[in-house]
C-alpha cells in the first residue's frame, strides 16, 4: 500500500511524533490508572511500557519514514560518544549532585535539616542492589524518553523557533505528558499529588529542559549526552531525596521551594549568559526536518 505524502509529511512531523508518543502512552496509563492498582505484575510492566512510547515513536518513524542520511544522523547521536567533550561529561555529573547539595545547605543554614540519605546509604551497603538500581533509573526515564524528546522532536521545533522558545514548548509537552502518572498509585507523581510539589517539580522541568538543550547544542546534538543528563537528575533525587525510603521521609516544602529557586536560577544564567550563543541561534544549521 503506498503512503501519501501528505499522510508521511504529517505523521514524521514533530507534531505528528507528539500525537503517536500521547496516544500510545495515554491510552494504556488511563487504563491502568481506571481498572487495577500499579503493584499488580502487569500494570508495572505496562506502564514502563507506556514510559517508552517517546523513544518508540522515533524509532518507528525514523526506521519506516526517513531516509537514509536521515536515519545515519539519528544512530549515530544515539551511539557516537566522540560527539561529547570530555568536560561536558564532567558537568553533567556533578551538575545535579551539587544543585540539590547547596538547596540542603541553604535550608539548613535557615534552620531545616539534611536528608537521612537513605538512597545513598542503601546504594553503598549493597552494591550488587545498587547496579540493579541504576539500570531501573537508566530504563525509567533516560532511555525511555530521550531518543524520543531530544532525539527526534528537538531539532525541528528549533528549526522554525529560537531554542529558548522550543525549549518551552517541549517542556509544557513534556511535563503535561506526565498527567497520567498523577492517578497510577505507586508512581513519584501520584505520591506527590497536585500539592505544592506537582508545582515544584514542573517548574524545575522547565530548568532541565533548558540545561538539557544547552549541552545537548553544545555537543554536536548528541543524543547520549541527553540520555546522560536525564539519568544524573533522576539518579541524584533518588539518592539524596527518594520519595520511597525506609525512613518515609520526604523533600520539605521549604528545600523544595529553594531547589526549584536554585533550578530556575541556572536556566537564567544559561539563557542570559553563558549559553548565549545557543539561545540566541535562530536554528538547527544543516538539519533535515524530520
Amino acid at each position: 500500500m503506498k503512503i501519501s505524502h501528505k499522510f508521511k509529511t504529517r505523521i514524521t512531523s514533530v507534531w505528528g511524533f507528539f500525537g503517536i508518543t500521547f496516544l500510545f502512552s495515554w491510552i494504556l496509563w488511563f487504563t491502568i490508572a481506571i481498572l487495577s492498582p500499579l503493584a499488580e505484575p502487569w500494570n508495572i510492566i505496562l506502564t514502563i511500557l507506556a514510559a517508552f512510547a517517546p523513544t518508540f515513536a522515533a524509532i518507528f518513524l525514523i526506521v519506516f519514514f526517513s531516509d537514509s542520511e536521515t536515519k545515519k544522523d539519528f544512530w549515530k547521536r544515539v551511539i557516537n560518544f566522540k560527539r561529547i567533550k570530555r568536560n561536558w561529561y564532567i558537568i553533567s555529573l556533578v551538575l545535579f549532585p551539587i544543585l540539590i547539595s547547596l538547596a540542603f545547605l541553604i535550608y539548613y543554614l535557615i534552620g531545616g535539616n539534611f536528608p537521612p540519605l537513605d538512597g545513598l546509604m542503601e546504594a553503598i551497603q549493597s552494591p550488587l542492589s545498587f547496579i540493579g538500581f541504576i539500570v531501573v533509573i537508566i530504563l525509567g526515564g533516560p532511555l525511555a524518553e530521550e531518543l524520543g524528546w531530544r532525539g527526534y522532536a528537538l531539532d525541528p521545533l528549533i528549526k522554525r523557533r529560537k531554542p529558548l522558545k522550543a525549549s518551552v514548548i517541549l517542556w509544557v509537552i513534556w511535563a503535561i505528558w506526565h498527567l497520567p502518572l498523577s492517578f497510577i498509585p505507586a508512581t513519584p507523581q501520584n505520591t506527590i499529588g497536585f500539592w505544592i510539589s506537582y508545582w515544584t517539580w514542573f517548574i524545575q522541568v522547565i530548568a532541565l529542559t533548558v540545561i538539557i538543550t544547552w549541552i545537548y547544542k553544545k555537543n554536536n546534538r548528541s543524543i547520549i549526552i541527553a540520555i546522560f543528563l536525564h539519568f544524573m537528575s533522576n539518579l541524584t533525587f533518588s539518592l539524596i531525596i527518594p520519595i520511597f525510603t525506609p525512613s518515609g521521609y520526604e523533600i520539605p516544602v521549604n528545600a523544595d521551594i529553594i531547589l526549584t529557586i536554585l533550578h530556575v536560577l541556572i536556566a537564567v544564567i544559561i539563557v542570559l549568559f553563558i549559553g548565549k550563543d545557543v539561545f540566541l541561534q535562530k536554528k538547527v544549521e544543516n538539519v533535515k526536518e524530520i
